[in-house]
């Protein structure tokens, strides 16, 4: 049992080392330009006619929701 809780124990330390290391920060669209695609692509597709057929190849997958 000995060696079982050993690597237990190197697992959590080594888990912990990399939680300290990581960092997460919730930013605004005008902070990171990136979170403007998804909105983008979304009004595209609701649109609907040529702004939904530019946004179709960045589509992988729909998946419909209720109201």
């Amino acid at each position: 049992m000995g060696p079982h809780i050993f690597v237990d124990e190197t697992k959590e330390r080594g888990r912990l080392a990399v939680a300290e290391r990581l960092r997460y920060d919730h930013l605004r669209a005008h902070e990171d330009h990136l979170l403007a695609l998804p909105d983008a692509i979304a009004w595209s597709w609701a649109r609907g006619g040529e702004w939904k057929a530019m946004a179709r190849p960045m589509v992988d997958e729909v998946r419909p929701v209720g109201h």
